[in-house]
């Protein structure tokens, strides 16, 4: 695969983190509500007394200046975006791979959905230290996660907190990537309408997700390991076992492995 590939995707990555930071911040928000909001833009002109251009700019800044910039809160915050994303880990991974005809073997896909998610973990991580800097690493005395600390300690997110972040963010987006683009590329194989089976990855992965925010809701946090996407959510609830957590996304793995070497099998007979 070209080198353009892995910088389109490392661009792409880091685009969504930082449209997700203006979209936490309220910019966007802001510029609707001027454009869209006859009552409010009236209030707004008689602050700033500017063309309309630079009212809405102005009025960007300040939503800007008041945000609260606070490293967990954007850590958290400005990635959350991503549970609705991990389907397409698989699609673009499949869509990558196939395009150039690779020898449909378990080495050469593992190792490609392993060099396809080192650009999605590099964009975390060049974020993570640009919010690092401008945020001067202050940090809220309110968010709290609660994966990993099943097996590190109630302290350990408050004693390691960045530590804690890059941690998380190699689980989110290099671990789970290549999961999920591994995984994609396996299943894909098994079927000659490739388009049919993108579908299927969205519609799975949504039915999935909004079937167990509704079990969730009703019967309680355990059903949260039928979520998907429970993952990069684990901090919103009460308590996680991490080790099962990451044993269910192996098993998604393990899974389209076993049906991939079942058809090779049967193709080889």
């Amino acid at each position: 695969m070209k080198k353009k590939a892995y910088i389109y995707l490392f661009l792409s990555i880091l685009s969504i983190f930082f449209l997700s930071l203006l979209f936490e911040a309220g910019i966007f928000y802001a510029a609707y509500r001027y454009v869209f909001g006859e009552n409010y833009r009236n209030e707004i002109m008689k602050i700033y007394h500017y063309s309309h251009l630079e009212n809405i700019f102005l009025l960007m800044r300040d939503w800007w200046m008041n945000f609260e910039w606070k490293f967990d809160y954007i850590m958290v915050w400005s990635t959350n975006i991503f549970q609705l994303l991990f389907p397409l880990f698989s699609i673009i991974g499949s869509i990558l791979y196939f395009s150039k005809k690779r020898d449909e073997n378990v080495k050469s896909i593992l190792i490609f959905s392993l060099k396809l998610s080192f650009p999605i973990f590099f964009a975390y991580f060049v974020f993570f230290i640009f919010i690092f800097f401008i945020t001067d690493g202050n940090c809220t005395n309110y968010i709290t996660r609660t994966l990993f600390l099943d097996l590190l300690g109630q302290s350990f997110y408050n004693n390691h907190i960045y530590l804690y972040y890059f941690m998380n963010g190699s689980i989110c987006f290099l671990f789970i990537p290549f999961i999920y683009i591994a995984s994609g590329i396996f299943i894909s194989s098994l079927f000659k309408n490739k388009i049919q089976v993108y579908y299927y990855f969205i519609i799975l992965y949504l039915f999935l997700t909004i079937n167990t925010g509704t079990l969730i809701d009703l019967f309680g946090d355990q059903f949260l390991y039928l979520d998907p996407s429970s993952i990069l959510l684990a901090g919103s609830y009460q308590s996680v076992s991490t080790p099962f957590l990451l044993f269910l996304n192996v098993m998604i793995l393990s899974s389209s492995l076993y049906f991939y070497k079942r058809k090779k099998s049967v193709y080889e007979k």
